[in-house]
Formats: C-alpha cells, sequence, structure tokens
C-alpha cells in the first residue's frame, strides 16, 4: 500500500484478498471479495483496496470489489463512471 503498511494478495480460488504485514509477510487478514478476484488497486491515501472480479466483458456475478483497508471489511462494489 502507498503507506507502506501492508501488502495485499488476491487468492482467486478461494474468493478472498489477504493483507498481510510489509515488513514480515505475516498473514494479517482475509477479506471476502466475491468471486474471482484478480486485479488489485489501491487508492492513494490507502483507505481503499479495489478488487477486480472479471477477466472478460462483465458477465453476471462479476465487478469490482471494494475493501476497506483499516478494518478489512467488505465494502459495497465500486462502479467506474463511464
Amino acid at each position: 500500500s502507498p503507506n507502506s503498511s501492508a501488502a495485499w494478495v488476491a487468492l482467486e480460488a478461494s474468493g478472498q484478498v489477504a493483507r498481510l504485514d510489509a515488513a514480515t509477510g505475516a498473514l494479517l487478514s482475509l477479506t471476502a471479495a466475491g468471486p474471482t478476484p484478480r486485479h488489485l488497486s489501491i487508492t492513494g491515501d490507502s483507505a481503499r483496496l479495489l478488487v477486480s472480479r472479471f477477466v472478460t466483458g462483465a458477465l453476471a456475478g462479476e465487478g469490482t470489489a471494494a475493501v476497506d483497508t483499516a478494518s478489512g471489511r467488505s465494502l459495497p462494489d465500486f462502479t467506474c463512471a463511464t
């Protein structure tokens, strides 16, 4: 993350994202992200992790999940303006 407090890993098979301690690599938390989390982006203030859940054009159940990085809780899906 930009504030160097954590590293994030998409766990596609389990539908989760893992938060790791950036210094030690220790697992800090697992958060449900929905089916097939693949790509991760974090906001500049390190407050929100965006998790894309698609491979091709959007299909039912795919989208972009959001995770509150302070609490590790799932947030409502993120929608980009078109």
